[in-house]
């Protein structure tokens, strides 16, 4: 191999594992500031109860989310609509290494980066209400995982070496290839000027002989030329498809990297979702008729505020608390107080137990609501399934009892969460 041409693929290298540490450490960055470990209800429909589980369980997401709440198998306007503004503006694309520094984000910051801003809507008995809520929440930050950044930096890092020695290939292949069709070029112009000189003999040719000899030779030249031509387009060809495959590498996230990570993250996610973690929220809750288009005709307004702190345990008692096979448990309270002038204010309280994992798990509740003199009694039980990390199912049954008891009503409720951000596993 020449000098110049040696020196050339060293670069070449050297470049491209720069690169693709660089694409590497944006896809850590991704990776773990995409790690959630729940998708919650929106704050505005656990202040209007617009849940299966009237006790929520806490948790933010990291994008826009959208939800539908169904009941009674009814298309009313039950929609709320989620945010995180500091989150989205502020932190969603700085580096993973500037979200850690105390020095540019404080802790006080960073817990305002979970805070959770959402607005949501419900019909009942022919009174629509409107809600707006701000949830802050307090849970383990995966951001600040020294022990799992670390196992995803190890998978990226094996990646890169991985991928570079497949791009060393290739380059070296592509400049084989680009070395063969220059010695074939050669050997065409080198073939075409035989042909020169022997049309030049033919001319002057008198033997018949002689000519049909000559007349032959060109004939095989053009051939061998052809043959040269046709080897020439196969090594472009063949060129172009190495091109086409480092172009669709997408760096350093090729598909048995992204099962590598998917499962790493899964394995997190299983061993986390269950921790301790609390929401604290306040907002708004308004009733209102719709005079016009442009005007809601709001009646009245009223303030509401929640706690809603969840533990959970491995019953188990299995160490491999990453595995989907073993069921977790979570228990979950929620006391909520919504004050509405011109009406009976609300005092709620209930708790909650949840059996499984973070993919798939059931529940049953008992909560307890007083508004003014009215005293309610509600049992619910139901499950919520999880499909990847951008929507969740959750449906159950609720059952109303007087203060003593007697069985006031039973509903079936649906609910559907919608994250509108891509999802990195299911490109």
């Amino acid at each position: 191999m020449k000098r110049g041409t040696f020196l050339t693929l060293l670069i070449l290298l050297a470049c491209s594992v720069r690169s693709v540490a660089q694409d590497a450490s944006k896809l850590k960055d991704t990776i773990v500031k995409a790690t959630e470990f729940a998708i919650p209800r929106s704050g505005a429909f656990t202040l209007l109860g617009n849940n299966p589980a009237n006790v929520s369980t806490p948790g933010f997401t990291k994008d826009i989310k959208l939800d539908y709440f169904l009941d009674k198998f009814s298309l009313k306007p039950n929609i709320a609509f989620e945010f995180q503004p500091v989150w989205l503006l502020g932190y969603k694309n700085i580096s993973l290494d500037n979200y850690r520094s105390k020095s540019k984000n404080p802790d006080l910051l960073r817990l305002l980066s979970r805070a959770s801003v959402s607005i949501g809507t419900t019909s009942e008995k022919e009174v629509n209400k409107l809600a707006y809520s701000l949830k802050l929440t307090f849970a383990k930050d995966p951001m600040l995982d020294e022990k799992y950044i670390t196992s995803i930096s190890k998978i990226l890092e094996k990646s890169v070496v991985d991928r570079d020695a497949a791009e060393g290939v290739l380059t070296m292949k592509t400049q084989k290839l680009k070395n063969q069709n220059s010695d074939w070029r050669d050997s065409i112009k080198t073939t075409n000027d035989r042909n020169s000189d022997i049309n030049k003999k033919l001319v002057l040719a008198t033997n018949d002989a002689l000519k049909v000899q000559l007349q032959t030779l060109i004939q095989l030249n053009e051939n061998r030329i052809e043959t040269f031509k046709s080897k020439i387009e196969n090594n472009e060809r063949d060129i172009d498809q190495i091109r086409t495959n480092l172009t669709k590498s997408d760096p350093g996230f090729n598909d048995n990297l992204r099962s590598e990570v998917a499962e790493a993250v899964k394995k997190y996610s299983e061993a986390n979702w269950y921790k301790p973690k609390m929401d604290v929220g306040i907002g708004a809750v308004n009733t209102y008729q719709n005079a016009s288009l442009t005007q809601l005709g709001i009646k009245q307004n009223g303030f509401g505020v929640w706690l809603n702190p969840s533990v959970g345990f491995n019953p188990s008692g299995k160490t491999d608390t990453t595995s989907q096979t073993v069921s977790k448990v979570i228990l979950t309270g929620l006391y909520k107080y919504i004050n509405s002038p011109g009406d009976a204010s609300q005092n709620f309280i209930g708790g909650n137990v949840r059996y499984g994992s973070m993919k798939i798990n059931l529940f049953a509740e008992y909560t307890y609501l007083k508004e003014g003199q009215i005293k309610t009694n509600s049992i619910a039980y139901g499950g919520s399934y999880t499909i990847g990390s951008k929507k969740i199912i959750e449906f159950g049954i609720r059952t109303d009892y007087d203060k003593s008891f007697s069985f006031k009503s039973l509903m079936p409720v649906i609910a559907f969460d919608w994250k509108l951000a891509n999802d990195i596993f299911n490109k």
